[in-house]
């Protein structure tokens, strides 16, 4: 599968050698955000309610 912007892409890895580095913001998108993001996330992670995003 290809992305329009792989770049923003990263992999459990990657996250993990770099929770503590503050230039890098991590984002939740899920499909039903709020119950999703509410039973956990990553620490420091940010929400985003796609559905609403996409229609800004």
């Amino acid at each position: 599968m290809s992305y329009a912007n792989p770049n923003v892409l990263i992999d459990t890895e990657l996250v993990a050698r770099n929770l503590s580095n503050n230039e890098i913001k991590l984002v939740e998108v899920d499909y039903d955000p709020e119950n999703a993001y509410r039973q956990g996330h990553i620490q420091g992670a940010s929400l985003i309610w796609w559905k609403r995003a996409r229609s800004v």
